[in-house]
C-alpha cells in the first residue's frame, strides 16, 4: 500500500499561477508597501510635530511660572524686611516694659502694703460695727422691755 506523501509516489507537476497575475499581485504588494511607509513617516512626523508643541507649550509655562516665582519671592523678601523691624520695635517695647515692670515692683510692693493696711482697716471696722450692732440690739431691747413694762402698768 503506497501513501500520498511518501517519496515513493510519482511526482506530479505543481500548477502554478499565470504569470502576468503573479506579477500584477507582486507590483500591488509593492505599491501598499510604499503606500504603508509613507503613512506611517507622515504618522511618525505628525507625531513629533505635536511632541514639539507641547514641549514648548510646557517651556513657556515654566517661564511664566518661573516669573511668578519670582515676584513672590521679592514680596517674601520685602515681608521678612519688614517682619525684621517689627521684631526690633518688639524688642525695644520689651526692654521699655522691662524698665517699667521694674519700677511697677516698687509700686506694686507699696500697694500690697495699702492693701494689707486696709484689710485690717477692713477687720477692724467690722468689730467696730459688730460692736455698736450690738449697743444698738441692746439700746432697742432696753427700750422695748420699758415699753412693756409701761403697758403692763396701764392695764
Amino acid at each position: 500500500m503506497q501513501t500520498p506523501d511518501s517519496d515513493l509516489t510519482p511526482l506530479t507537476p505543481t500548477r502554478h499561477l499565470p504569470r502576468a497575475i503573479r506579477r500584477v499581485v507582486e507590483s500591488l504588494l509593492v505599491i501598499g508597501g510604499l503606500i504603508g511607509g509613507g503613512l506611517a513617516i507622515g504618522y511618525y512626523a505628525g507625531i513629533q510635530q505635536e511632541r514639539e508643541a507641547r514641549l514648548e507649550e510646557i517651556a513657556r509655562l515654566q517661564e511664566n511660572f518661573q516669573t511668578a516665582l519670582g515676584a513672590v519671592a521679592g514680596k517674601t523678601e520685602r515681608s521678612a524686611a519688614k517682619v525684621a523691624d517689627a521684631a526690633a520695635s518688639v524688642s525695644s517695647a520689651a526692654e521699655a516694659v522691662a524698665e517699667v515692670a521694674g519700677k511697677a515692683d516698687s509700686a506694686a510692693a507699696t500697694a500690697k502694703t495699702a492693701a494689707r493696711t486696709a484689710a485690717s482697716a477692713a477687720v477692724t471696722a467690722q468689730s467696730v460695727s459688730a460692736a455698736q450692732e450690738q449697743e444698738r440690739r441692746a439700746v432697742n431691747n432696753a427700750v422695748n422691755r420699758a415699753n412693756a413694762r409701761i403697758q403692763e402698768r396701764g392695764r
